[in-house]
């Protein structure tokens, strides 16, 4: 590892500020550098592509908007394999935890690292809380659900899960299930060819980005899609879902459960599971009726309030 002095590379385009270090071949994105505190994921592979890590923080940027906190989303990647992991990695590391003009980092260790790796920059409470995500999704179901009823589901009410389980950021199907108990619904578990054979009022699905393109969303026989994972959609499959009469429940609604959860530990109060289950219900059924669907009108309040505290808005909504 280098011992010399270190030379920051830093590009800031409209809001958002991408640091790239010298120790080794690694960026972080920050979409909102004005933000007291970033949260978000740090990744190591052969190849991380920065567009990637922006849609991912970009996620994280709205989500935390839509909730009405004044947090950024941050996304990073570590390019390297084999021998030149750990030394690139502790580099990378090094720099980003000494770098002065960024928000307070705090970051969960993605792809390729283990939260050792990534001590010095977990900061407060990283995005990995399996019980708030859980919770959060619970709250965006309970709002999806009264919608389908209230409008003449049929019966019983079929979700298809779809989603890798186990380790950081996994949603819990035995949650779900025991949340729709008292319900006319059932669970139905399985990989997402299986889950379109027979129609379905609500998919949950996000096992990995760009999981549904514009193709395989012609084919979805479902009434409302719910995201378990960030990206899953692709714009493309997101408008034509939405032209089909689709309700689409966006991924920074569904997945705010770890940012209410930080924002609470933040302000020296306990993490209340109840109570993101509760914000997040209430926030999807205030974007449900909004006449250009769900993911529009989330979409705008969360600009609305951006617009309140930022100098320059990030370009693009958080959409592969």
């Amino acid at each position: 590892m280098p011992t010399g002095p270190i030379h920051r590379r830093t590009w800031q385009t409209s809001a958002v500020t991408t640091i790239k270090t010298s120790s080794a071949e690694a960026f972080l994105v920050v979409d909102l550098p004005e933000a007291p505190d970033a949260l978000g994921t740090l990744r190591c592979a052969k190849k991380i592509l920065q567009d990637g890590a922006k849609n991912l923080a970009r996620v994280t940027t709205y989500s935390a908007a839509a909730y009405g906190l004044k947090i950024s989303g941050a996304s990073g990647g570590i390019n390297a394999e084999g021998d030149q992991v750990a030394e690139a990695v502790a580099g990378a590391v090094a720099e980003l935890s000494a770098q002065p003009s960024l928000p307070r980092l705090h970051l969960s260790a993605g792809k390729g690292l283990s939260p050792t790796d990534v001590a010095s920059l977990a900061g407060l409470h990283p995005l990995d809380n399996e019980a708030a995500l859980t919770s959060g999704l619970l709250g965006a179901l309970d709002s999806l659900c009264a919608l389908l009823e209230s409008t003449g589901s049929t019966s019983p009410i079929t979700i298809g899960l779809e989603r890798q389980l186990g380790g950081p950021g996994s949603c819990s199907s035995d949650a779900i299930q025991a949340a729709c108990s008292d319900r006319d619904v059932t669970i139905a578990v399985g990989a997402l060819a299986e889950l379109i054979e027979e129609p379905t009022d609500i998919l949950i699905l996000g096992s990995k980005p760009s999981l549904v393109d514009h193709q395989l969303a012609a084919s979805l026989n479902t009434r409302a899609v719910l995201a378990s994972g960030p990206l899953a959609l692709t714009t493309k499959a997101l408008a034509t879902l939405t032209t089909a009469g689709c309700v689409i429940v966006p991924d920074f609604l569904s997945l705010g459960g770890p940012l209410l959860g930080f924002a609470a530990e933040r302000d020296g109060q306990p993490v209340d599971l109840n109570a993101i289950r509760a914000t997040t219900a209430a926030a999807v059924s205030s974007a449900l009726p909004h006449p250009g669907g769900c993911f529009l009108g989330a979409a705008r309040a969360a600009e609305e309030f951006m617009a309140t505290w930022v100098t320059s808005m990030p370009f693009g909504r958080p959409l592969p």
